[in-house]
């Protein structure tokens, strides 16, 4: 009878164990994508914030170089993969479109370097 004994306090240590392990295995996956999603959010936060600070350029432009940003709406200009110190890894593109008679739209695209994910934001400007 005391080998029986001993032989089931093997398994239930053994079994022990790989419950344990599995719960810290869940635990130490559940960490990783917690800080993958951490990291993948501020990514996004930061290219939100370069599309706003282009757009509000734009609303500068418009204000302060009227010609200008009434000919690039008028002529369809696009910018392309422009970089902005303080944004390393982002590029943006801006585009202009004329929308009617009386306005138009400036879309600004930035993108994130080694991501297939971008972030678009889009504004018409109408014409006075």
């Amino acid at each position: 009878m005391k080998g029986i004994k001993k032989g089931q306090g093997i398994v239930e240590v053994v079994f022990s164990i790989g419950i344990v392990l599995l719960i810290l295995s869940g635990v130490v996956i559940l960490m990783v994508n917690t800080f993958g999603a951490k990291n993948k959010g501020f990514d996004r936060k930061k290219a939100t914030q370069l599309a706003q600070m282009i757009i509000e350029e734009k609303v500068a432009e418009r204000d302060n170089e009227t010609e200008t940003f009434w000919r690039n709406i008028n002529y369809g200009i696009e910018e392309k993969n422009q970089p902005r110190i303080g944004f390393d890894g982002y590029l943006y593109d801006v585009t202009y479109s004329k929308d009617g008679d009386n306005g138009g739209r400036v879309i600004v695209e930035v993108k994130m370097e080694g991501r297939d994910e971008t972030v678009t934001f889009e504004r018409f400007f109408a014409k006075l």
